[in-house]
């Protein structure tokens, strides 16, 4: 919650973090029809998150359609599907309001798309 983001942010200040060296590499993929940054960080979501705030730093996105995605990749809501050249692949979903946001989306901007 924001109270939360408010005090780490505070905490990250008072210990020099502000100065620390970060040679973590963040990426992760946008969503266009969402305008929905999705950030795939090695350990802790919050630390690009702040080093945003402080401008430091960068993060390269691939850009996806939903179009596009919804062709290759579905969600019943506790996996994603992935159909890959050789072979789908089942990953759990970590975060369910993330497979809701997408099932919405497809349903929105594509024609003809079922969860």
């Amino acid at each position: 919650n924001n109270t939360d983001l408010v005090d780490a942010v505070k905490a990250f200040s008072d210990s020099g973090f502000e100065n620390a060296q970060i040679d973590q590499v963040f990426g992760g993929a946008y969503i266009q029809e969402l305008k929905l940054a999705i950030i795939d960080s090695p350990s802790d979501v919050d630390v690009p998150y702040i080093l945003s705030m402080w401008e430091r730093g960068s993060i390269q996105l691939n850009a996806y359609s939903l179009k596009d995605l919804t062709k290759v990749l579905s969600t019943d809501g506790s996996k994603w599907y992935l159909q890959e050249e050789d072979g789908d692949t089942e990953l759990p979903v970590l975060e369910p309001r993330m497979a809701i946001l997408y099932n919405c989306g497809a349903r929105r901007f594509c024609e003809n798309h079922r969860t």
